[in-house]
Order: structure tokens, then C-alpha cells, then sequence
């Protein structure tokens, strides 16, 4: 575990580096580390990733979110889980020093997310029964509210909503979670154990494979 705090620490100085230089400092070996590690299933790793560049997206798609009736955060959860389906072995944006291909991708997720969100609830509003239009439209509308849902049913306890809410939806660390609530759990390990339960479950789960697979 101090491994990987060591290497979280190293990719937050990293992303400021990268801010403070106005993108001219474009290497960063220990985010794409980190970054291989969360896909590759390392829960901390993976809330990690999430909590340092979640943040960049926020304030870009904030406005966007707000336009099409979608709350950031749960825009935001859906776009990162994204990324547990993806096989780490296969994509070319973890090879090489730099993140402009990491970043590209998941803004390309978040643009076509939003755009689908768009196309779906105008396709609704403008339906009518005698119109000549494809009932996949209809069924498409509600895929990335029924991923949320999904996300939601897979919860089990109200452990689990607690941790899932805080760390994807509240940006909390781990620790942060615990010092917080530490009547709810017996020590950190615990929540980690249960961070680790939530996306295993998720990565598991054939109908939210499925409504990942319509979303597309």
C-alpha cells in the first residue's frame, strides 16, 4: 500500500507540473502507472485515477451536465466505470510517457456520453406513435440513467452506498472516508475491502455489461 501511495503522490506532482507549465510539460511515467494499476483492477489505484483527474472533467462538462439534466457526478461515475471494461493489455493510450492519449479518450467518452444523453431525451420529447421511428431510439434513452440504477441495486448495504457516494460522488480518499465515519467500519482495511467488493461486482455483473454495450 505505501508503494502505491508513493506513486500517487508522484502523479499528483506530475498533473501540477503539468498545469503550472500550461501543458508544455507533457511526460508522466507515474500517472500512466498508476493508471495501468486501476485498469488492471487495483482498487486504490482505480479511486486514485478517479480522484485526481475526475475533477478536470467536472469543470469542463459541468455546464454541459447541467444543459442535458444530468448530474455531474453521476455523468462523471459513468465515464470512469467505463474504464473497468477496458483490457488494459489492448490499449495503446497506456503505452509511451505522455497522458495527451489517456486524457483524449476519456474526453472522447465524456463527449459522446453527453451527446447521447442529448440525442436520446430530444428523440423522446419530439416521439409520437404515428411518427416512422425506430423503437431503439426509445430504448436507448434510458441506458445511462439504467447504468446509474444498476450501480445503485448493486449496493448491497448501506456500507457499501456510504463508501461508493464518497468516493466517486465526493472525491473522499479512503482515509478520509474512515477518519469520517469511523463508527461505521472497524478500521481502513475495511473500507478498502469494500471498495474492492463494489468494482468487482460491477466488473462482473453480465446486465450492466449489457447496458454498457447499448450505451455504445
Amino acid at each position: 500500500m505505501e508503494e502505491i501511495e508513493q506513486l500517487i503522490q508522484k502523479c499528483q506532482c506530475e498533473r501540477e507540473s503539468y498545469h503550472e507549465s500550461k501543458g508544455l510539460k507533457k511526460e508522466s511515467p507515474d500517472c500512466l502507472e498508476l493508471i495501468r494499476l486501476a485498469l488492471e483492477g487495483n482498487t486504490e489505484a482505480f479511486g486514485a485515477m478517479y480522484n485526481i483527474f475526475a475533477p478536470e472533467f467536472r469543470n469542463r462538462f459541468r455546464q454541459k451536465s447541467i444543459e442535458i439534466a444530468i448530474e455531474i457526478d453521476e455523468l462523471l461515475q459513468i465515464i470512469f466505470l467505463k474504464l473497468l471494461r477496458l483490457d488494459v493489455s489492448s490499449l495503446n493510450f497506456v503505452e509511451g510517457e505522455e497522458l495527451g492519449p489517456f486524457i483524449k479518450y476519456l474526453d472522447t467518452i465524456a463527449r459522446n456520453t453527453i451527446n447521447d444523453i442529448w440525442r436520446k431525451e430530444k428523440s423522446s420529447n419530439l416521439y409520437k406513435p404515428d411518427q416512422e421511428q425506430s423503437g431503439d431510439d426509445l430504448d436507448k434513452f434510458v441506458t445511462i440513467r439504467a447504468i446509474h440504477r444498476r450501480i445503485q441495486e448493486l449496493l448491497k448495504d448501506d456500507q457499501e452506498h456510504l463508501v461508493f457516494h464518497l468516493r466517486f460522488g465526493e472525491d473522499w480518499k479512503p482515509s478520509e472516508i474512515y477518519q469520517e465515519h469511523q463508527n461505521e467500519f472497524s478500521d481502513i482495511k475495511e473500507v478498502y475491502r469494500i471498495l474492492e467488493k463494489i468494482l468487482r461486482r460491477m466488473r462482473q455483473d453480465p446486465l450492466l455489461k449489457s447496458l454498457w454495450n447499448q450505451e455504445e
